[in-house]
């Protein structure tokens, strides 16, 4: 009888963690997704691109090719992009949460 709270206590210890990372995580994706679209609009790129590191590099290489008039406006949703971008695969990397998104089935972007 002496064990149940700790082991109550321990699986919501658990769920709590996993429910936090997975929202962090979820938050994390989605700001990324946000800004790519954003970013996208701004620099008026007609094709089709899903929200992926690769279509960044290429978004970017557009940025490069503007002139410093038409860059300004999409300044700040590049260096968010990148941003949101590194902090969701670094969170991936780091140890005990990346247990929870082999769980959840989460990939690198």
């Amino acid at each position: 009888m002496g064990f149940i709270p700790i082991f109550l206590t321990l699986a919501g210890f658990v769920f709590l963690f996993y429910t936090v990372v997975e929202n962090s995580l979820k938050n994390k994706q989605k700001a990324f997704e946000e800004k790519f679209y954003l970013l996208k609009e701004r620099l008026a790129v007609q094709e089709h691109l899903k929200p992926t590191r690769a279509n960044l590099v290429h978004l970017e290489n557009i940025y490069l090719k503007k002139n410093p008039a038409e860059k300004e406006a999409a300044k700040g949703p590049l260096s968010q992009s990148k941003l949101y971008l590194y902090q969701y695969n670094r969170l991936l990397a780091k140890k005990p949460y990346n247990f929870v998104a082999k769980i959840s089935g989460r990939q690198s972007i």
